[in-house]
């Protein structure tokens, strides 16, 4: 990958930028080169030698807008795509987008709307489409988003417990959920509700077609949050996308198979020969 690129990985629903640091440390090893939240730029170092590598989060991207609407997740981008694009459009050169789960469909957004600030497209456990329209639809496995809504007005701790419980169902790790949720309830409740929401309308399975730019897709085999044929959707409507499913990953594959996943995104990086 060229020195000169720029690399933005963005965490998920009820995540912060510390989510993704597991796999930050395996793309990156040496002095980080990361940027938490766009507050500094260093000088990357490892496997991709990227100048710029930013971490951030849905929930960062929401604090970021103008607007707490903004849930469109179609033919309008949403508030989370429209305050990254300010952000990426600041940079001199287009980024690679790394995304998970919520923070995949953005980066999808981002592709979808605006493909000049777009280089290539990692996303890992995600989906076009969060919330399908019937029953009829058994390709994503959703949340009970609705119940998640009032539980958390009722009972936050344990709607979020439940939901990491969800997100680590292979790996088991008590201490990796107990830090998730830590972190998750520092964040603001009113953008966690304003995620929830923003998943049950998001359907961008007819423009995947618009998504022009080299794309991995990364999924868990046993993922309990999107099941993994949703990435399979992905792969059919992202020409020339390439896939990698993991055959025990769940939902948390940054946090618990980074050493699988690196790699894979590693190759991916590194097939990119345009000068940027």
């Amino acid at each position: 990958m060229n020195a000169s690129a720029c690399v933005t990985l963005i965490a998920g629903w009820a995540q912060t930028e510390q989510a993704l640091a597991p796999l930050v440390e395996k793309l990156f090893p040496g002095p980080s080169p990361v940027a938490p939240d766009w507050e500094r730029e260093a000088e990357g170092q490892g496997a991709g030698n990227a100048s710029s590598v930013t971490m951030t989060s849905v929930s960062s991207l929401l604090s970021a807008s103008a607007s707490d609407g903004g849930f469109a997740g179609g033919s309008v981008p949403s508030a989370y795509a429209v305050a990254l694009a300010s952000r990426l459009a600041r940079q001199k050169h287009p980024t690679i987008l790394v995304g998970w789960s919520m923070g995949g469909i953005v980066a999808l957004e981002m592709a979808i709307h605006f493909p000049e600030l777009v280089r290539r497209l990692v996303l890992i456990s995600s989906c076009a489409l969060f919330c399908p329209p019937s029953t009829d639809h058994h390709e994503v496995q959703s949340l009970p988003v609705r119940a998640m809504i009032l539980g958390l007005h009722r009972d936050r701790d344990e709607t979020l417990r439940r939901f990491f419980s969800l997100v680590h169902s292979e790996s088991g790790s008590a201490a990796q959920m107990a830090e998730d949720l830590h972190q998750a309830l520092r964040l603001d409740p009113d953008h966690l509700v304003h995620g929830l929401r923003y998943i049950q309308m998001v359907d961008l399975r007819s423009r995947l077609s618009k998504v022009r730019v080299p794309t991995l897709i990364a999924h868990g085999r046993k993922d309990r949050v999107i099941t993994w044929q949703a990435s399979r959707l992905l792969q059919a409507g992202i020409g020339g996308s390439d896939l990698l499913l993991v055959d025990e990953g769940d939902h948390g594959l940054v946090a618990t198979s980074p050493g699988i996943l690196a790699p894979a995104i590693v190759r991916f990086f590194n097939a990119d020969p345009r000068p940027v």
